[in-house]
């Protein structure tokens, strides 16, 4: 453990009040009590020194308990923890492969392989060729790797599943045949593994080419993009699963839990990944180690393949129920937003004004609790973190109504204009805030249009594969209030 690195996320302030101490995060508002000790080992979390250099420092922390404290902050967002490598021999690694009839993006895959930077001696290729009809098998044969060729088609799954029976490495990691590394890729995701914990480790996928609009439209909301923060992949937290065109697991992982499900088409990495979770395993998303991933550039493509991604999920559900999504509602946000629309509804002003109330009482509220450990706030930052609050409700209650109602939605909508006009709020309301905030490199129209093209594609695909597997959970939420 004490070749971890640890530094104070920039939304978190460290405040001393007396003998008092507190962590400090206003986005969104949380505040944790914590001793001298804790102070002084965070004051010192600058990225550049590692645990074991914080601690000598301090001499009256131990080790062990100084880790899980910053996991646990971790998990909050407080802290972004790192591991490197130090004296730790790296692990032997085995990168999986499989292709069908990929002759031409083969090449390039397994050049970009060749050009890794994790030392040669502990690195073994297996490249699996799942029965291809063209050239395939003999561009592979073209380089020093280990190949597998398969007399029948048999799916990718199976073929991972293989490779990963004869792999040689303690850590077998899958990218597909239509990508290429960073040759950081492993040096980069590899020490993760120096926690024993950890069973998994994925990166960041981004496009190869950014060329059309459709790609980088892809580049911010592809479904293998998880972000640029490094997290615990969770049952209630995002990201929820990693892709296997960036994914790392130990060999005794994949073992223990079965492998891929190989009678899945698609799904089957997000269902390897909750199944590493119940075995206990910590699975962790980091954005350093990089795949460049073909994305795909034609809008009936793209349209077919958010429909299948979106069908997998009904049968991922009744694999795993308690993988339902949750549904935040905070309860103060909605008895504002009820009594302000019941008052423009009946055009009841007075009615309309007392939505503030809800809003009056969470300030007092939290004033209170604070006031209870010691700390005090500034009114204007406190009114300022419960709008944000609602502001982030708004966004998760509109997204998951565009995403899993908005057909049924817009075809009340014609016979309702009310119901028309909520199907407007759901399906823009979201894309304008993604498009503020992820900036795409593309216009606002064009984002819009493939948003909106997405999500009818993502609900059709759900409607299939409900029909498909005869249940209704992906539409029936967790709900739980705040």
């Amino acid at each position: 453990m004490n070749h971890i690195r640890c530094r104070l996320d920039p939304g978190t302030r460290l405040v001393l009040r007396g003998d008092n101490v507190f962590i400090f995060r206003a986005r969104p508002l949380k505040v944790w009590k914590v001793k001298r000790s804790a102070f002084d080992l965070l004051a010192r979390c600058d990225g550049e020194r590692t645990l074991g250099e914080i601690l000598s420092t301090l001499g009256s922390i131990n080790v062990k308990d100084a880790h899980a404290f910053l996991e646990k902050l971790a998990v909050e967002g407080v802290v972004q923890l790192e591991h490197r490598w130090t004296a730790i021999e790296p692990p032997p690694v085995s990168v999986v492969v499989a292709v069908r009839n990929r002759a031409e993006q083969i090449v390039e895959c397994i050049q970009s392989l060749l050009q890794l930077s994790y030392p040669v001696d502990k690195l073994e290729i297996i490249v699996v060729d799942d029965a291809s009809q063209d050239s395939t098998p003999e561009q592979i044969s073209k380089f020093p790797v280990k190949a597998i060729l398969m007399s029948e088609h048999i799916g990718q799954s199976a073929c991972r599943n293989a490779a990963t029976r004869v792999a040689n490495g303690e850590v077998v990691a899958f990218t597909d045949s239509d990508c290429v590394v960073d040759p950081g890729w492993l040096s980069t995701l590899v020490p993760l593994f120096a926690d024993p914990r950890v069973g998994a480790v994925g990166g960041i996928v981004a496009p190869l080419s950014r060329a059309s609009k459709l790609q980088r439209y892809e580049e911010v909301k592809s479904p293998l993009y998880q972000g640029s923060q490094q997290k615990e992949v969770g049952v209630d937290s995002s990201p929820s699963y990693l892709s296997t065109c960036n994914f790392l697991a130990r060999k005794k992982a994949l073992e223990d839990s079965g492998g891929l499900d190989e009678s899945m088409a698609l799904g089957e990495d997000v269902d390897l990944t909750w199944r590493l979770c119940e075995l206990g395993l910590k699975v962790v998303y980091s954005p350093r180690g990089k795949v460049h991933h073909r994305h795909r550039d034609r809008v009936r493509e793209f349209f077919k393949r958010r429909a299948l991604y979106a069908s997998s999920e009904a049968l991922l559900l009744r694999k795993h129920p308690k993988r339902r999504r949750l549904l935040f509602l905070p309860v103060a946000f909605l008895l504002s937003l009820a009594l302000l629309s019941a008052g423009l509804a009946i055009t009841n002003l007075p009615l309309a004004l007392f939505a503030i109330a809800p809003f009056i009482a969470e300030l007092a509220l939290k004033e209170f609790r604070l006031a209870r450990v010691g700390l005090r706030l500034p009114l204007r930052l406190l009114v300022l973190s419960t709008l944000r609050s609602y502001g982030a409700a708004l966004y998760h209650i509109l997204s998951n109504l565009s995403r899993y109602y908005l057909i049924p939605l817009l075809l009340l909508g014609l016979i309702s204009p009310y119901l028309l006009a909520v199907a407007s709020i759901a399906l823009l309301t979201p894309a304008i805030v993604d498009y503020l905030l992820l900036r795409p490199a593309l216009n606002a129209v064009s984002f819009f249009a493939f948003y909106i093209l997405e999500n009818i594609a993502y609900q059709l695909g759900v409607v299939i594969g409900c029909f498909r597997h005869r249940t209704l959970l992906p539409f029936l939420p967790r709900v739980r209030f705040v």
